[in-house]
């Protein structure tokens, strides 16, 4: 049967929020393919499906993990709950994947909105020795990677050096 719009619309959505995770997680260093990076929405519907109406992707299958090109020990862990609104059993079913697979960072995609004791238990996390990491972005937000629209500059961590000339031209204290 022909896929309808609103499979066509949502597939479009979960293709670049899935793009833009890749992009992320790439300028943060973590190992992603040049073929992840620049795969298109036809390539992409042919991996993961073009029917989200029936399961097909499902958020979960969209999950994926990535080594650090520095340190493969370092993986980040990116989680599509297949639940609209995060909630305290989604982090922790995640916190316990993480904790399984020794991996300490995380972003999770959030369809709607993250109940507030789930954020609570976010930051909890973030206490633990070693410190577990998650991220919460909304589905929205990752529609569009701002790092890589036209208009807004690259940034860069400044070296010490770089930092004192910059405070010393607008007479501000560290």
């Amino acid at each position: 049967r022909p896929v309808d719009s609103r499979d066509a619309r949502r597939c479009y959505q979960l293709w670049r929020i899935w793009t833009t995770l890749k992009q992320m997680c790439y300028d943060r260093g973590y190992l992603v393919t040049q073929e992840q990076l620049t795969m298109s929405l036809e390539r992409w519907k042919e991996e993961f499906g073009d029917r989200p109406s029936d399961n097909n992707p499902s958020k979960r299958s969209l999950a994926f993990s990535a080594p650090h090109v520095n340190d493969p020990s370092d993986q980040i862990l990116v989680d599509f709950p297949e639940e609209e609104d995060v909630n305290t059993r989604t982090i922790k079913e995640l916190y316990e994947r993480m904790r399984d697979t020794s991996i300490h960072k995380a972003i999770v995609v959030v369809g709607h909105k993250i109940a507030p004791i789930a954020v609570r238990i976010v930051g909890d996390l973030k206490q633990h020795d070693p410190p577990y990491v998650i991220q919460p972005f909304r589905e929205e937000d990752l529609l569009v990677n701002i790092t890589r629209h036209e208009l807004v500059p690259r940034h860069e961590v400044l070296t010490d050096e770089e930092k004192k000339i910059l405070l010393k031209r607008y007479n501000l204290s560290a």
